[in-house]
């Protein structure tokens, strides 16, 4: 079976105007689902473990668009030059190429209402580079737009690993002003909700620790940690906490890497457009629906 990630679409260069004209998120979205197309490509040299420095293309592919719905399913494809292996019967043997066109595909489902999309991974392209290279395809048909994606994540059993942690010496978390109104907004940023807007910033960076000599640890049961929960059950925002685990070793624990929001898919059929629109929609829906359970559980106890 494979899996299928969740990752949400922000609006961020302009997201103090949205808040300000309730028109215009929709308008931004509705330019993302008109522009975005199969011509458009992003090309910079990477370098992988071992090999030199090379150049790597991504661009879209196989795109079908629903405008009824306002749905796009299709493909982010990395091309890049790697080794091609066959095997050679009659001298059996494998034979090893190089090739200039090969590449790793990731079929998605990007649903512009809701702002989620959802994906599969491959060896060659995990969640991280599709994440970075979405964004940076969008980011092309704009000239003073910029976004930020972000890996849905399990907050459930983000909680569990990080009070399994026996000590934690310092949290960093990255968090960016919701897309949804100002009601989040405040929710997220609470006594700093005023400075952060006035300051303009589309992105903060907070990071907390204690002297590992110490003996103390971060008490993450607070207020401050609870809204940095919030923002990463929202998809506005990572997390990277350090410590140390019951044996008293260094242990670190991300919220994109051990508890990302995933759901299963069948080999078979993950690169089949059709059906995984079928099955990247119904998957939506329970995250959509969980995070609305959630938010309705947070107002009760407030």
């Amino acid at each position: 079976m494979a899996q299928i990630y969740f990752s949400k679409f922000n609006i961020n260069s302009e997201i103090y105007k949205v808040y300000d004209d309730d028109g215009l998120k929709d308008k931004i979205l509705k330019e993302v689902f008109e522009k975005i197309d199969e011509n458009t490509r992003h090309t910079e040299r990477e370098k992988r473990r071992g090999e030199e420095e090379k150049e790597v293309t991504y661009k879209f592919c196989n795109l079908i668009k629903n405008s009824k719905n306002k749905v796009i399913c299709g493909r982010l494809v990395k091309i890049y030059e790697g080794e091609i292996q066959s095997y050679d019967a009659k001298n059996d043997t494998v034979i090893t190429s190089n090739a200039n066109n090969c590449a790793a595909s990731s079929t998605f489902y990007f649903d512009l209402k809701s702002e989620e999309i959802a994906f599969i991974t491959r060896n060659a392209l995990g969640y991280n580079q599709f994440n970075k290279y979405f964004k940076a395809l969008v980011e092309k048909y704009f000239e003073d737009i910029t976004f930020e994606i972000f890996l849905e994540n399990n907050i459930g059993e983000l909680k569990e690993k990080l009070y399994a942690m026996s000590r934690i010496l310092s949290v960093e978390a990255v968090i960016i002003p919701p897309n949804a109104n100002r009601k989040d907004f405040a929710r997220i940023f609470g006594p700093s909700e005023e400075e952060v807007r006035e300051s303009g910033a589309t992105k903060v960076i907070s990071k907390m620790e204690v002297s590992a000599k110490s003996k103390n640890a971060l008490n993450i049961g607070t207020s401050y940690f609870d809204r940095i929960l919030l923002a990463i059950k929202k998809g506005y925002a990572s997390l990277v906490a350090k410590g140390r685990d019951e044996n008293n070793e260094n242990c670190t624990v991300t919220s994109e890497e051990d508890a990302p929001y995933k759901a299963t898919i069948s080999d078979k059929e993950k690169d089949d457009l059709e059906y995984f629109s079928i099955k990247a929609e119904n998957e939506l829906g329970k995250l959509l629906k969980s995070k609305q359970s959630e938010d309705d559980d947070d107002e009760e106890e407030n």
